[in-house]
């Protein structure tokens, strides 16, 4: 393939001659912000491009003509709920809180939920990244109290916390930070009750380690004798030696070697020394009868790479990339007693003897794909460290093998070798590579012709798991406590579905490079190999989540698979990417004198062999009022629950009937808002929503236009899969990103941006909108999408900002290398600056040290047009709607909803008073 494209290249029903005619409608402005005095230069003057610039436009143009949203005819009258700045009112703060200084905010009345809310003037209520910006820009200089400020920032957004007792939101997020009462009250609002949980997000600098407190002399940590949780802050203790348990309101006696005098207010004299009884979060040592065998101890995480030497992967030296990624992971380092084995396959499986008792490296080809079976033992696995010298050897050889290739790979046949292999151990991960359709052995697939995909349902089909042999394996893998994290890299069709079905249900993730090209894409493949390496944190897994009397556990969501939604799931192997979601229901009345209480409970072994338990508590008020309920919700985890919910019901719920009900299900929860909390003191012509969901919309609209939901058919299935896969499995901050990127004006950067403050935080520039219209003639725009970093150049931009950012010898747009993956290191202002950016999106959203860069040159490169498909607050040509229109749209719904409901309550009333009711006749 080569490095440029045609200008007529179809991309997943987009054209590059529709964006080139689309194009003419950039926009010539200047910007609000202070630009660059140093880079003055960098832009062009206005006079002298506009005229060039705005040529009339293609006959078909790659998206309608966009009006400014504040200049646009019709507009809803956006009015905003306002936004809460004090707490709910915690009914049990837990013991010895109250030094911190909670503040004693009132939560507003209805009648002042809905009054217009008055922001900065130059903050923008429906802007995302306005939003964004002002709550970083807060956040700088305070950190985040978990108790003190229940409502957490967005997400995304860089802040300190200070554990207070109730875990960080980065680990256990809620839907709601006031409960309702009942099931009844919470239906009325059309939100869930659920969290989203990340066990292993990665901390501040700035914040405290997790603590790990040994228990296993004493048998185990105290819990509750009737529902089992284990000791937290919030639990009460009496001066006869018992523990009250906060989710049940049991009383369990206090082992012996736990008993603590309290002092005359009843807090318990060594609250401050030992770190469960006053903080959130919490890694407890257990002992041997918490084993999954305890008459096994666990052992330190052995790691399988099963690496594709086929055709197709010798062509792109997949290979060699891969055996790069394993050399480096072990100069970087693994848990003390690691133990990795490396298999490579084609038609045949073939095993490195990695024995330290020989001074060579043997290779054992296995042909027999229907019976596995280990040609050895001794010598499949190796200690990391004592094997070193043999590791290189058997990657040398790796990369050799090449040679002697064949065209298919037995990639079924190769993960039942590699689970054989992990089942001796006690489980453990897999890493496996894909180059093409596994069509021989076991497992071999068919795949659909590309000229068949146009039907919804061939497309259906392709985005359903059905291959038995897939379906069998992944419960064998489940059994073994053993993962898979699957790497593709194809140029056609895997049928995706099909193959990732063991790493979805197995904690695993998967990753599709599409259009690879070595050039650019090796080292992306490689360092995505290595972070998936060093991401894990343990295996052999099981969750549990309780929750206080009165509520009860409807459905755990995430990559994993239970005998029923509500079973506690087994989780072979977990992650610093880990997203669990957890929906609830009530089973009976919560009182609003008590709070509701959360606890999540990991039970896993470290990647170094030790059996520990992951703790996570959460407190949430709860209420009686519904205005106080969506006064309370969190969008991010909202969003999130149900996307991951609805995902889940594919196929037998159609792409259009998920389009359509995430649509209604937006239309729902503003129409009770309206009706129940708004009510008659505002016009009709005004959209009002509430402050913490005031930006739904938004993303609602951007989750319909991904390629996972989006109407317009591909060219290749599974990259639909791949975006299905994404929404289900992303931690919040990598969501928040996909849904809705953050578009950077490189022209705009002022000069003390893109680089570290005293308290350790990035100063992100201010985000542009997605839209077209905000791309100026002459710019040049970076966009971060959670996956890579766009760098958009327009054909006149100034040469100076060229040279500054691509070197001396770049002289115009045509001189860039369009394979360039990363920023050359140059000693100008504007080149440190923008290193430090994609710096930080590697580091801050995907915990890496790198972020590939994908060059889009205006009217030159096919990656232009996935940088269009990011801009989400434009009209797509499927048909989808432009932010503005889908404001109005969804206003015009809830408008109709409210009249229906209001003429069915005049209906009843007349009806009540003996009347007949009145209908109406078409």
């Amino acid at each position: 393939m080569e490095a440029t494209h045609s200008m007529n290249a179809v991309y997943d029903g987009y054209s590059m001659s529709s964006l080139s005619d689309g194009m003419s409608e950039l926009k010539v402005d200047q910007s609000k912000h202070k630009k660059r005095p140093v880079h003055i230069l960098h832009q062009q003057p206005a006079s002298q491009t506009t005229a060039q610039f705005h040529q009339p436009a293609s006959s078909q143009p790659f998206l309608p003509p966009q009006v400014p949203f504040s200049q646009q005819p019709q507009s809803p009258n956006f009015v905003q709920g306002s936004p809460q700045i004090g707490t709910p009112q915690m009914g049990t703060p837990p013991l010895g809180v109250s030094q911190f200084g909670t503040p004693q905010g009132q939560i507003q009345s209805p009648g002042q939920l809905h009054q217009t809310f008055s922001p900065p003037s130059n903050l923008d209520p429906t802007s995302v990244p306005d939003i964004r910006y002002e709550t970083d820009v807060m956040f700088d200089s305070k950190s985040f109290l978990t108790f003190a400020n229940v409502c957490p920032p967005l997400v995304g957004t860089q802040y300190t916390v200070v554990d207070q007792g109730n875990a960080s939101p980065r680990f256990m997020r809620m839907s709601m930070y006031n409960v309702p009462a009942t099931e009844k009250l919470r239906k009325e609002t059309g939100l869930s009750l659920g969290l989203v949980l990340n066990p292993f997000a990665p901390m501040q600098e700035q914040e405290k380690p997790i603590p790990e407190v040994d228990y296993r002399e004493m048998g185990g940590p105290p819990r509750c004798r009737r529902c089992r949780a284990y000791v937290n802050s919030t639990m009460q203790h009496t001066h006869d030696y018992r523990m009250i348990c906060n989710i049940c309101g049991f009383s369990s006696p206090i082992p012996s070697e736990y008993c603590s005098p309290l002092d005359p207010s009843g807090v318990r004299i060594d609250r401050n020394q030992r770190p469960e009884l006053h903080l959130g979060m919490i890694d407890f040592l257990v002992p041997e009868a918490y084993n999954i065998d305890e008459s096994i101890p666990p052992n330190p995480l052995h790691h399988v790479f099963l690496v594709d030497i086929s055709n197709s992967s010798v062509r792109r030296e997949l290979h060699k990339a891969f055996a790069n990624a394993i050399s480096m992971s072990v100069l970087k380092g693994y848990p003390k007693g690691s133990k990795i084995s490396i298999i490579a396959y084609d038609r045949k499986i073939h095993f490195f003897n990695l024995s330290l008792d020989s001074n060579q490296v043997s290779i054992a080809t296995v042909s027999d794909l229907e019976d596995p079976f280990l040609p050895f033992f001794d010598g499949i696995f190796v200690d990391v460290k004592a094997g070193r010298i043999h590791i290189d050897r058997a990657l040398q050889s790796l990369e050799m093998m090449g040679e002697y290739s064949e065209p298919e790979p037995a990639y079924g046949a190769a993960l039942r070798y590699a689970l054989l292999a992990l089942e001796h151990v006690g489980g453990g991960k897999v890493t496996a590579l894909l180059s093409a359709l596994p069509s021989w052995g076991p497992g071999s697939l068919k795949g659909i012709s590309p000229s068949q995909r146009l039907t919804s349902e061939l497309e259906t089909e392709a985005l359903t798991a059905k291959n038995q042999y897939y379906q069998k394996l992944s419960k064998d893998y489940i059994s073994a406590s053993v993962g898979l994290d699957l790497f593709v890299v194809s140029s056609g069709s895997v049928d995706l579905s099909d193959c990732s079905l063991v790493a979805t249900s197995t904690g695993g993730s998967v990753r599709s490079f599409f259009n690879y090209e070595v050039a650019r894409d090796q080292k992306s493949l490689c360092i995505s190999l290595l972070d998936s390496i060093q991401a894990v944190k343990g295996y052999q897994s099981q969750l549990k989540i309780r929750c206080s009397a009165g509520l009860q556990v409807t459905k755990y969501l995430g990559s994993f698979k239970t005998s029923n939604s509500d079973a506690d799931p087994l989780i072979p192997i977990v992650t610093s990417n880990t997203s669990v979601g957890c929906l609830f229901k009530h089973d009976g009345k919560l009182s609003t004198k008590n709070d509701a209480h959360f606890q999540a409970a990991l039970l896993y072994t470290s990647a170094d062999g030790v059996r520990k338990v992951r703790v996570i508590n959460s407190i949430i008020s709860v209420t009686e009022r519904i205005a106080d309920v969506f006064a309370f919700a969190d969008q991010d985890a909202t969003l999130a629950l149900e996307l991951k919910e609805h995902l889940g019901r594919i196929p037998e719920v159609s792409l259009v009937g998920l389009r359509n009900r995430l649509t209604f299900d937006l239309v729902d929860i503003n129409t009770d808002y309206k009706l129940k909390v708004v009510g008659k003191s505002s016009a009709d012509q005004q959209l009002i929503l509430p402050v913490g969901l005031r930006t739904l919309p938004m993303f609602t609209l951007a989750a319909t236009k991904t390629r996972a939901i989006r109407s317009a058919p591909s060219n290749n299935t599974d990259l639909r899969v791949q975006s299905i896969l994404d929404l289900k499995s992303f931690t919040l901050e990598k969501l928040a990103v996909y849904l809705y990127p953050i578009l950077i004006n490189v022209l705009e950067i002022d000069e003390d941006a893109c680089q570290y403050t005293s308290t350790g935080h990035f100063q992100l520039p201010p985000g542009t909108r997605l839209s077209r219209q905000n791309l100026m003639h002459g710019g040049a725009y970076i966009l971060f999408n959670g996956l890579k970093v766009f760098f958009w150049i327009h054909s006149d931009v100034n040469v100076l900002l060229l040279q500054d950012v691509f070197g001396q010898n770049v002289s115009s747009l045509d001189s860039i290398d369009p394979n360039l993956n990363e920023l050359p290191e140059l000693d100008t202002g504007i080149s440190l600056q923008l290193r430090n950016l994609v710096s930080f999106f590697a580091k801050s959203y995907l915990n890496s040290s790198f972020v590939p860069i994908q060059i889009c040159r205006f009217r030159r490169d096919g990656a232009e047009v996935e940088f269009m498909e990011n801009l989400y607050e434009d009209s797509t040509p499927d048909k989808l709607q432009s932010y503005h229109d889908f404001l109005n749209h969804i206003h015009s719904l809830i408008k109709n909803k409210v009249a229906v409901s209001s003429e069915k309550k005049k209906s009843n009333e007349r009806s009540d008073d003996g009347n007949e009711p009145f209908t109406m006749n078409n």
